[in-house]
Formats: structure tokens, sequence, C-alpha cells
């Protein structure tokens, strides 16, 4: 588990009880939290992994229509 970030981006809704949190640390996800939305944490466990440095692309993460695997 992430132990520093510094953003959220938080992706479907938190009040229906369907979302993925993206934790990010200088512009990379370091962790994930899903429920209900599984593919997205494949999506996050795949950019923990590279390690990319989404900058400015960060914000799209929580953009339903992106397809995060764009990211």
């Amino acid at each position: 588990p992430a132990s520093m970030w510094d953003d959220e981006v938080v992706r479907g809704s938190i009040g229906e009880g369907e979302f993925t949190i993206f934790y990010l640390n200088a512009g990379r996800v370091v962790a994930g939290l899903s429920v209900s939305r599984s593919g997205d944490l494949e999506h996050a466990r795949r950019l923990i992994k590279s390690g990319a440095d989404l900058g400015e692309r960060a914000a799209a993460l929580g953009d339903p229509s992106t397809d995060l695997g764009s990211l």
C-alpha cells in the first residue's frame, strides 16, 4: 500500500457505491481503491507498475468517458 500521496482522483460515484479512487504522488499512480469497478483496478495496477508520470493527464482518471487504457 502507498504510504504517501499528494492527490486523489475519484472515478465513478461514491454516493452510488461504484467508484475508484486513484492515489497519486508527483503525478504517478501509487495506489488504487475500487468498489464495484474491478476493471479500473486492473488499470491502476498497470499504472502503478509502469510508474508513468501522468502529469496533466491525471485529471482524466476521473472522467468516465476516458479510456483508461490510453493513459
